[in-house]
């Protein structure tokens, strides 16, 4: 009993150590060019601000509108990000 005890107590201080490392990790654009404004091609769409956890525009009432995001991928040359959209009416 005393083991079982003795191993669950190391497993539970290494997950705690690895959760604290790992805390600390800010995310950053490789390319900086991604934190400039993003202006829109199409009529309809809006200049758009990124950052790696949220993309900021303005709504066609002028309301500031800011999605949490999650970065899935990170190069030189494209970002791939995951936003998540509250639809309230």
């Amino acid at each position: 009993m005393r083991k079982a005890v003795f191993i669950f107590g190391v497993i539970a201080l290494m997950s705690t150590s690895c959760a604290l490392f790992n805390q600390n990790k800010e995310e950053k654009f490789v390319n900086p060019l991604f934190y400039k404004k993003l202006s829109p091609i199409s009529r309809g769409a809006r200049p758009t601000f990124l950052t790696p956890t949220s993309q900021t525009y303005f709504d066609l009432y002028n309301n500031k509108v800011v999605r949490q995001c999650k970065m899935l991928e990170n190069t030189q040359m494209f970002i791939t990000l995951e936003c998540f959209f509250i639809m309230i009416f």
